[in-house]
């Protein structure tokens, strides 16, 4: 029986996601091992995500083990990764996604929240829709992982958390939750999806598209071409959904502002590879540049 080697962040959440990678693949007939890895992004728990040097702080590490060959695969957050990875390495498996959206953990709807709440988040999409919605709220940086977060807000730092809704139901967390609307909070592109990265064309890779997830890797790649197209980090302040319907993907992108206030939207219906091409045209001619922090002059 041919062994893998799946590399992994430490942390409960990675470990979880890795184990699902871990099960389909025992099912398949092989033999997966798990491997864990602590990034930089994991040892610097202070600054915000956006701060950081580099992009794909999270995953960058890993891959780097991957093409060095000391583990087979690495297995991450979709939405962690670049929208341009290392030469020599693609995105082989994607699992059937989770709930993309956004859940907030606190005793009250966000509506209902006091004046001057104080919300913990270290996105910046995040914190630009939560000015949207509720303009007194005070959004405070927070870092670490799921579990991290969960007990500052426990131990009174703030009154509320956001949180991915995948992550709280793979980690079947039992906090008092409330998932956000997904027009106020358009997901983060890949979230609620895992995927696992590999040499490119390596026998690993053959055997990891036995557990890919078509519809999946579909909306993935609808969402990365945006991100691609736009020279987009993950941190910028940008949603990006696509939805499977029928025989088409259903897409929204929303883009705020440099100063967080306002937004513009982009809806696409995608059948085939030159609706997306249209639909990524329209995009880069249409969106002010003050956008997305000015990524279009990039």
């Amino acid at each position: 029986m041919q062994e893998i080697t799946l590399g992994t962040r430490p942390s409960k959440l990675a470990l979880v996601q890795a184990g699902m990678v871990k099960s389909l693949l025992s099912e398949a007939g092989y033999s997966p091992r798990i491997v864990e890895h602590l990034s930089t992004g994991d040892m610097n728990r202070e600054d915000a995500i956006y701060r950081l040097k580099g992009v794909g702080v999270f995953v960058r590490e890993l891959n780097k083990l991957v093409l060095e060959g000391k583990i087979d695969c690495a297995v991450h957050s979709a939405k962690d990764i670049p929208s341009k990875i290392a030469d020599g390495l693609e995105i082989s498996a994607v699992l059937k996604r989770e709930d993309p959206g956004d859940s907030l953990i606190a005793q009250r709807q966000l509506e209902s929240l006091p004046y001057g709440a104080k919300i913990g988040t270290s996105s910046i999409r995040r914190a630009a829709e939560l000015r949207g919605k509720r303009f007194d709220l005070i959004v405070k940086n927070i870092r670490g992982n799921v579990d991290t977060r969960i007990s500052k807000y426990k131990a009174g730092e703030y009154d509320g958390i956001i949180v991915a809704t995948a992550a709280i139901k793979r980690l079947n967390i039992s906090e008092k939750h409330f998932p956000l609307p997904e027009e106020d909070f358009v997901p983060a592109p890949n979230q609620g999806i895992i995927a696992v990265v590999s040499q490119e064309g390596s026998d690993i890779s053959e055997i990891l598209s036995r557990i890919d997830d078509a519809a999946t890797r579909r909306n993935m790649e609808i969402e990365r071409s945006v991100m691609e197209r736009l020279n987009l980090g993950c941190s910028s302040p940008v949603g990006i959904i696509s939805k499977s319907v029928e025989n088409y993907n259903f897409v929204v992108s929303r883009f705020y502002s440099m100063d967080l206030i306002n937004h513009v939207d982009f809806r696409g219906v995608i059948t085939n590879d030159d609706d997306l091409e249209a639909y990524l045209d329209s995009i880069k001619n249409e969106l002010p540049k003050s956008y997305g922090y000015g990524v279009l002059g990039a």
